[in-house]
Formats: structure tokens, sequence, C-alpha cells
């Protein structure tokens, strides 16, 4: 691949990446998001090197809370760079973790992002972040119930917590990774015609 089909594939990902990043409450700044492809590349160069894009970010109101985003070479698939990665979020005092591949981790660095309980570790292919899936005029908007409105949904309908009484979202749906959804299930939808109702998740 050319440097500039690379630069506009990193540039792209990154941008989704952020956009990501603020829906789930972190602070982003708008600039960042709204960076154009030229401003990109003049400032991380050409061609763009992947370990110069790390993402930062803390959580609006949770200082503690921090994430970083790593964007691996192709090389890099194995146990020592996600052991790698780890050791980059220790320094920076960051417990979430998101690894943007360019193919797919070997076994044992699966089941090291699996296994792993102190640092949650979350997996992107570089080809899902190439569009912001959320934006799409076919994907209905999700959101989170909390468990006071859960509550009472369940009471409205003299329903349980099972996917016997409502539609399974199951979490390897982009728009579930994209939210970082731990548990869901579909309760109600609303599309841009308001004709389908809204998608609300607990």
């Amino acid at each position: 691949m050319s440097s500039d089909g690379d630069n506009k594939r990193l540039f792209r990902a990154r941008r989704t990446a952020l956009q990501m990043l603020a829906d789930r409450g972190y602070k982003v700044k708008d600039d960042e998001i709204k960076l154009s492809l030229y401003e990109f590349v003049e400032r991380y160069g050409d061609p763009v090197r992947r370990d110069e894009i790390v993402i930062h970010c803390e959580k609006k109101g949770e200082p503690n809370d921090k994430v970083n985003v790593f964007f691996l070479d192709e090389s890099k698939t194995g146990l020592a760079v996600v052991r790698s990665c780890v050791e980059k979020m220790k320094l920076g005092n960051a417990t979430n973790g998101i690894l943007v591949l360019q193919k797919a981790l070997s076994g044992p660095a699966r089941t090291e992002v699996a296994q792993s309980k102190k640092y949650h570790l979350e997996v992107f292919q570089e080809g899902e972040l190439l569009v912001n899936i959320t934006e799409h005029h076919l994907v209905p908007k999700h959101e989170l119930l909390s468990d006071e409105e859960k509550k009472e949904l369940l009471q409205k309908y003299t329903a349980h917590e099972t996917q016997e009484h409502f539609p399974f979202l199951g979490l390897d749906r982009q728009c579930c990774c994209f939210g970082a959804l731990e548990y869901c299930f579909i309760l109600t939808r609303q599309q841009a015609d308001d004709v389908a109702d809204r998608i609300l998740l607990a």
C-alpha cells in the first residue's frame, strides 16, 4: 500500500476511535476529531508511524478512568506486543486499552487479552474503524438504560431480564463494541424516520 493510502487509512481509523471515545464519555477535543487529512500528515509525518498516533484520554468527571488506544504494525500481533501495551498503560496509569490491529492476534495474545483482569483490553481490526457505524442513517441510536429506567420498563411490561422477553443483541455487534457494552439486550428502537423505535440497551 502506498504511503498516501496508508496515511488516509490511519487518519480515518484514528478519527473514528476519537469519536468512539467521545461517545463513551472521554475527554476528546473537537479539534482532534475535526483534524483534516492534510493536518494529520503535517503533524505525524509522511509516512505516518502507528506508534506516533497513540491516543491517551481520561473520562469526564472520572480522572482515574483513563484509556490508551494503540495502533499496531502488521507484524506485531503476538504476546509480546500485548504485554508491551499493558506496560505503557501502567506508565500512564490507564486501566483501559484498545488495540487496533491490521491482522488477527496470535492465539497466546488472544488468551492474554481475555484473561487480563486489572487491565481491560479491547481489540478492533483497523478496517472496522474506517467508518463510524453509528453515523449511518440506517443504524438506530443505541443508549444504555440506567438501573432505574430498566426496572421501570420491566415492571411496565411485567417482564424479566431474559432473552425470552426481549430480542438479544450480541456483544460482537459493532454498535455494542463501539459503546463498550458488557451485557445488553434490545428493549426499544427508534430510527431517523420515527417509524421504528429507539434502541435502548440494558
